[in-house]
Formats: C-alpha cells, sequence, structure tokens
C-alpha cells in the first residue's frame, strides 16, 4: 500500500513540476516588466499576471528609489490592469487569427 501511494505521488509529480516550472519562469519574466514599470505581454494567464502582482505588493521596496515610483500601490495597479488588457487582447486576437473580418 506504502508502494502504491509514493509511485502515485510520484507520478503526480512529475506531470506537474514542468508546469510549475513553465509558472515560475513566467511570473519572473513577469516581474522583470513589473520592475520596468511596464505592462506584461505574453504572460500565460491571469494567474501568472496575478501571482507576480502579488509577489511584487508583498516585496519590501519592490522599486528602487532610483525608478522614481512615488505611489508604489497605484503603480502596481495600472501595471496590473493594462498587463490584464494585454492578455485580453492578445486572446481576442489569436481567436480571430484567419477569419474574416465582419461587419
Amino acid at each position: 500500500m506504502v508502494d502504491d501511494l509514493l509511485s502515485a505521488a510520484d507520478e503526480i509529480v512529475s506531470e506537474r513540476i514542468p508546469h510549475l516550472l513553465e509558472q515560475d519562469a513566467r511570473t519572473g519574466a513577469i516581474l522583470e516588466r513589473f520592475r520596468l514599470t511596464v505592462p506584461a505581454d505574453r504572460s500565460g494567464g491571469l494567474r501568472s499576471i496575478l501571482n507576480s502582482a502579488w509577489q511584487a505588493n508583498n516585496t519590501d521596496a519592490f522599486w528602487p528609489k532610483s525608478a522614481g515610483v512615488t505611489k508604489p500601490t497605484i503603480t502596481l495597479r495600472e501595471i496590473v490592469l493594462k498587463s490584464i488588457e494585454i492578455l485580453e487582447i492578445e486572446h481576442l486576437t489569436q481567436t480571430h487569427v484567419g477569419q474574416d473580418a465582419k461587419p
């Protein structure tokens, strides 16, 4: 029974780890964009944007003083909103690629 549980756990972890590593890479890339006060593109999904926002929000002095960010909460909110808008645009353009424009 223990061997079966270990085997099942190993199988589940093996399936999830590549996905989790990919998610970490996306979050890291998004955080770098946020540090530049630039919205993220090719985020991979809402989860990556929100995880990045959560990390940025919970990181003391996320932006260095040299970045010139005087209102970090408002700045982060705006960058996250714009990142979500970009995600929506990317989704719409991918969904409608190859379709004829309809009046």
